[in-house]
């Protein structure tokens, strides 16, 4: 008798791993950004959700208008 159990553990085992290639790849492509975890209120959530959009670009829209309308010297951040 076959047992599928111990087949799918190696499939997934195999699928899991990641070649060294591939992580240098990540983190090459992750190099170029800034990463900020926020927190947000549902209601707010709820309306993000609604736009279609993801988090992501939303975050993004929001900080370049709300940036746009600060003076220059908003720009010097801890990185500058």
């Amino acid at each position: 008798m076959i047992n599928y159990n111990y087949y799918m553990i190696e499939v997934i085992i195999v699928m899991l791993k990641t070649s060294d290639a591939q992580r240098r790849a990540i983190a090459a492509y992750d190099s170029k950004f800034k990463r900020i975890n926020t927190r947000i209120p549902p209601e707010l959530y709820a309306r993000m959700v609604k736009t279609g959009k993801s988090a992501n670009t939303v975050i993004i829209e929001a900080l370049e208008f709300y940036l746009s309308s600060k003076p220059d010297d908003c720009d010097k951040g801890p990185d500058k």
